[in-house]
C-alpha cells in the first residue's frame, strides 16, 4: 500500500471537496460523530488522510440513498479504513432503511445478496477515483 494514502496531509476543505461533501457538513458529521473519525487536529486545524476521505465518500453515497448519516459513517469504516483489499469489482450492499451494520454485505458485482431490495454502492470504483484524486492533490 502506498504510504501516502495514510498521510494526513488534507485540510478540511480539501476533504469535503475530494469527498463530495459541503465543508459546513463535514464539519457537522464530525461534531456529530467525532469520535469515529481518525483526523488528526493539529494547531486548531483537522487534517484527513486518503483513507478517511474514502469513508467520508462511502458514507456520503450511503447518506444519500437514504442511509443514517451515523450508520453510514459505522459502514464506511468498517469496509473501508485500512483496506488494501479493495478491487475494482468491490461492491458494497446495503438493505435500504437499515439501521445495523449487519445489514451490509462486501461482495462482487456478480455475487448481490438475494434481497427483495437493495442499495448497491461501486466501492471499487470510488475507491480508485477517490485514490486518484487525492493522489493528484497529494502531489
Amino acid at each position: 500500500m502506498r504510504e501516502w494514502r495514510r498521510n494526513r496531509a488534507f485540510s478540511t476543505d480539501e476533504a469535503a471537496d475530494l469527498s463530495g461533501l459541503h465543508p459546513s457538513a463535514l464539519r457537522d458529521w464530525v461534531a456529530t460523530c467525532g469520535t469515529l473519525f481518525v483526523s488528526e487536529r493539529q494547531r486548531g486545524r483537522r487534517f484527513y488522510s486518503a483513507e478517511d476521505i474514502l469513508v467520508l465518500r462511502v458514507a456520503n453515497e450511503m447518506v444519500k440513498g437514504g442511509a443514517v448519516t451515523l450508520l453510514a459513517l459505522a459502514v464506511a469504516w468498517e469496509h473501508c479504513a485500512g483496506a488494501v483489499w479493495i478491487n475494482r469489482d468491490s461492491c458494497l450492499a446495503v438493505k435500504p432503511g437499515s439501521v445495523a451494520t449487519s445489514s451490509t454485505v462486501l461482495c462482487s458485482a456478480d455475487a448481490l445478496p438475494d434481497w427483495d431490495s437493495i442499495h448497491i454502492i461501486h466501492l471499487g470504483r470510488i475507491a480508485e477515483a477517490t485514490y486518484a484524486a487525492c493522489e493528484a492533490a497529494y502531489k
